[in-house]
């Protein structure tokens, strides 16, 4: 539905957010689970960082380009507050 509505053309073409599923979970293990020494990662700061991709970069970017997508996906668990949420709790 929010993939639909944000990204009408790509979805039109078949794109889905799912298609992303593994890249994420790649960013999220690499850059921020394993360095940050987290268990998990908590469901506020993943629907923040998963809204932030969908509304604020995958329409205004081009999707087709990985790297550009890769660099979006860290934006965005940047921008959910994760690490300085965990800065401030230390």
């Amino acid at each position: 539905m929010f993939t639909k509505y944000y990204l009408s053309s790509d979805y039109e073409k078949g794109w889905r957010l799912v298609s992303l599923a593994k890249t994420i979970w790649s960013i999220f293990e690499s850059d921020y689970k394993r360095p940050l020494k987290l268990e998990s990662w908590a469901m506020q700061y993943f629907i923040a960082a998963i809204r932030i991709l969908l509304v604020d970069y995958l329409p205004k970017f081009d999707i087709s380009d990985p790297e550009a997508v890769e660099e979006m996906i860290t934006a965005s668990i940047d921008a959910s507050g994760l690490h300085s949420n965990l800065v401030v709790a230390a």
